[in-house]
This record gives structure tokens, C-alpha cells and sequence, in this order.
């Protein structure tokens, strides 16, 4: 048996202007562990021909003050005192609803190899593929990949070799630091310039006196959101949340901790701040990893929409509504080709 499915696919208008059918503030159930811990966010509307659209700067949103504050331009939720606020998001009369609980555990002002140093190790790209998380390693200093080993990872940085890559009592001197900061040769370049945020807390860490508190808090999970979106239009961007769940219930904003990757990198581009910039048309997935997690969201591209108001194809079978379905979730119309000279006008105008 043969089949064959011939089709010309045009955009459906944007949705901005029409009802939304449901907005969702991603992601849910932030735990914040203190007053001035944060969490990054995005809202999703979801139209009523089912497309995506992130909203999150023309929604209305209401929180209460004395708990947590919302910074809609920078997309953040920050924690003001402890307890449990509601967050509110609206648009028209259509609103979503999530709970932010702020802890009031003991300020943590020690710097843990994991996740505070892992996760530099991974922003940075040092345990990549392409660098010493490499099988081989480089110049026989060899980190698992993207963290994953963290027990594995100490014992290289701290004791293989004799201990010659730290330096506990003139920190500054460790290899550990020098290296990356170029202060001595190194073959991945000035990654970790000395005036930098990364290499005061690597610093603090062999300070502290380079421990690994492998009994302490570990993340257990990552998640990344918008987990689906579509974007419409060379250029067009997304902003990425990341959220790391903890081993003690509460969570860690990951947005800017974690290193991402792109299956096609033809569709789109994401930077190491999160930020997604649409390519050309396709559908692809975006990797978030840090400390042995791995999240991933899918991301489709699709030109100008076409205010062409043509009747849709008609499913037949099976493969049909599954095609078409993910179609409409992009915000594409399935159209099929026909002989007619209007309608092809119309297609190629």
C-alpha cells in the first residue's frame, strides 16, 4: 500500500488580537529557599486555534508585595519574606494562577563544589565534549561530562597529581585558577577573567578550603520552559526559564547556570543567557544540561503569516490528524494544492 500527501503550507494569523483559550505561568511550584532568592519565568497563552504565544509582557500580573516581588521586564520572581503568595497573570478575562512558597532556611554562605563550582565548570564549557569532559580529557586533566560525576570531578581537582592543581593557602596561585584566567598558558584561552563573578566563587570555594559536601543539597532534576513554542519570522526571540529542583524540596533558578545546545542550529540559535533567536523554518530541540541533568524544549520556526483566509484540508486517516495537529500547534494551516489558478495566486502572493 502507497500513500502520498502533496501540501502548500501557509501561516495562520497571529493570535495576539483574538481570545485566548488559557495562559500558564511557567515554571509552577517555585520553592525559593530564602528572601532574595530568585526564579526566572515565562507566560504562555494558548490561543484558541491551539497555536503558542509567550505573553508574559503584555499580561497583567498581581502578586502579594510582602512575599515575593514580580519583575515582569526581566522576567524574574523574587523572594521578600517568608510564606506562601499567589501569583496571578491575566489577560481580559482569561487568568492563570501559581503559588511561589519563600523559606526561611539558614543563609548558606559557603561555596559548594556541587552545584556552585560544577556549574561554573559547565557554563564555562570546561567538562564539554569538546574540551576536558572529553573520553581523553586535555593535557591529562580529564572532568566528566556536563558534571555528572561530581565525586569523580573533585578527585581530579583536588587530589590527583598531588594535589598540584589547588593551592588552599594562596588560593589565587591554585592551577585551577590560573589556567582559565590566562595566567598561565592555557589551552582553552581567558574563560575565567579574574574580575569576574565565576572566579571570586571558585576562589571563596578553595578559600573555604575546597570541600566537597557531597552530603549536602543536590539537584535531582532540571526543567526548561517554555517546554513547546513556536516562533514566527527570522529573528524573533524567546526567553528561556530553567528551574533545578533540590534534594531538599526547594529550587534554584538554573537559567543562566546551565550550558545549552541546539539539535539544528539551522532553525534556531540560543545564547548562554537563555535568550532562543529563530533561524529559518523547522522544528528543532534546545538542550539545557548542568550537573548531570539534562532538560530539553522543542522549538519550531515559521515564516510571516499569511492573512489568507483559505479552507483547510480535510483529515482522511490517522497520519493525517497526527501531521496536522502538530501543524496547527506551530500555527500552520494545511492547505491542499489545487489547479486553481485563484487559489494559487493567492498562495504566492
Amino acid at each position: 500500500m502507497t500513500w502520498s500527501c502533496s501540501l502548500v503550507l501557509l501561516a495562520l494569523p497571529l493570535a495576539g488580537g483574538s481570545v485566548w483559550k488559557s495562559l500558564s505561568i511557567q515554571p509552577g511550584n517555585v520553592v525559593l529557599a530564602r528572601p532574595g532568592a530568585s526564579q526566572s519565568f515565562v507566560i504562555v497563552g494558548v490561543a484558541a486555534d491551539g497555536s503558542l504565544s509567550e505573553v508574559t509582557a503584555t499580561a497583567k500580573v498581581t502578586s502579594d508585595p510582602r512575599i515575593v516581588t514580580v519583575n515582569r521586564d526581566k522576567r524574574l520572581i523574587i523572594g521578600n519574606a517568608p510564606g506562601r503568595a499567589s501569583i496571578q497573570a491575566s489577560i481580559g478575562r482569561v487568568s492563570a494562577t501559581t503559588t511561589v512558597d519563600v523559606r526561611n532556611q539558614e543563609g548558606d554562605v559557603s561555596i559548594r563544589f556541587n552545584p556552585d563550582v560544577v556549574s561554573i565548570l559547565t557554563t564555562k564549557g570546561c567538562n564539554g565534549s569538546g574540551c576536558h569532559g572529553s573520553p581523553a580529557g586535555q593535557n591529562g586533566f580529564k572532568l566528566s561530562l556536563f558534571g555528572y560525576d561530581t565525586a569523580a570531578d573533585y578527585e581530579m581537582i583536588v587530589k590527583t597529581a598531588g594535589g598540584k592543581r589547588v593551592n588552599l593557602q594562596a588560593p589565587e596561585e591554585s592551577l585551577f585558577l590560573k589556567k582559565p584566567s590566562f595566567r598561565t598558558p592555557h589551552g582553552g584561552g581567558r574563560v575565567l577573567p579574574a574580575d569576574s563573578e565565576e572566579y571570586q566563587t571558585i576562589r571563596n570555594w578553595l578559600a573555604q578550603g575546597a570541600s566537597l559536601q557531597s552530603g549536602g543539597t543536590r539537584l535531582t532534576s532540571l526543567e526548561l520552559y517554555p517546554s513547546e513554542q513556536i516562533l514566527a519570522g527570522s529573528g524573533s526571540q524567546q526567553r528561556l526559564a530553567v528551574i533545578g529542583r533540590l534534594s531538599d524540596g526547594s529550587t534554584r533558578d538554573m537559567t543562566r547556570e546551565v550550558r545549552y545546545s541546539v539539535k539544528d542550529d539551522g532553525v534556531v540559535s540560543v545564547s548562554s543567557e537563555g535568550v532562543v533567536t529563530a533561524a529559518s523554518n523547522g522544528w528543532t530541540a534546545v538542550i539545557a544540561r548542568g550537573m548531570g541533568q539534562v532538560a530539553a524544549g522543542q522549538f519550531g520556526v515559521v515564516s510571516s503569516r499569511s492573512p489568507a483566509p483559505l479552507q483547510p484540508a480535510e483529515n482522511t486517516n490517522f497520519v493525517d490528524r497526527l501531521v496536522f495537529s502538530k501543524m496547527r500547534r506551530m500555527g500552520i494551516e494545511p492547505y491542499p494544492l489545487s489547479s486553481d489558478r485563484e487559489f494559487a495566486r493567492r498562495v504566492h502572493q
